[in-house]
C-alpha cells in the first residue's frame, strides 16, 4: 500500500528532525523501495513523482549522515525522474 510508504517517509522526516539521520535513511529507503515495487503495476506520473519526492528526503538524510556522494547520486536520480515526468506531460 502506498500509504505505508508515505508513513515510512513521514517517519523518516521526523527522525531527521530529531537528529536521527541514520535511522531516517533506513525508513526513507524502505519507502522508496516499496513504491518502486508498485511501478510495474502503477505507472502513473503521481507514483513516479512521489518516488522523486521521497528520494529527495532520502538524499537529505544521507547528506546529514555525511554521505555526500550518496546524497548527490540520489538527488540526481530524483531530478532524472522529474525530467521524465515533464517530458511525458509538459502540462
Amino acid at each position: 500500500d502506498t500509504r505505508i510508504a508515505q508513513a515510512w517517509g513521514m517517519m523518516g522526516q521526523a527522525l531527521v528532525a530529531l537528529g536521527e539521520s541514520n535511522e531516517a535513511v533506513d525508513r526513507h529507503t524502505a519507502a522508496v523501495n516499496l513504491l518502486r515495487g508498485w511501478l510495474p503495476r502503477k505507472t502513473l506520473p503521481t507514483t513516479r513523482g512521489t518516488i522523486s519526492l521521497m528520494l529527495y528526503d532520502l538524499a537529505a538524510a544521507k547528506r546529514d549522515t555525511g554521505d555526500l556522494q550518496g546524497a548527490v547520486q540520489i538527488y540526481r536520480e530524483a531530478v532524472s525522474i522529474r525530467k521524465q515526468i515533464l517530458e511525458r506531460d509538459p502540462n
